[in-house]
């Protein structure tokens, strides 16, 4: 029985995750300024985009 709670609290936990997920999709790109999310790495002194929005994508023309 204990296994089966697991998998159960597993599965609850993914499922609210995934509800996360998609909250923070619609807002993201519900947004009405271009928004950037980066990655930098301080060693390096590099940085990479990692998450663009749509209004962002739109006003500079890509898809």
């Amino acid at each position: 029985m204990e296994l089966e709670d697991e998998l159960a609290e597993q599965k609850r936990v993914k499922a609210k995750l995934q509800e996360s997920k998609d909250k923070f999709q619609v807002l993201f790109n519900s947004i009405n300024e271009g928004v950037f999310l980066c990655e930098s790495d301080s060693k390096e002194e590099t940085g990479r985009i990692i998450e663009v929005n749509d209004t962002a994508c739109n006003r500079l023309g890509y898809t």
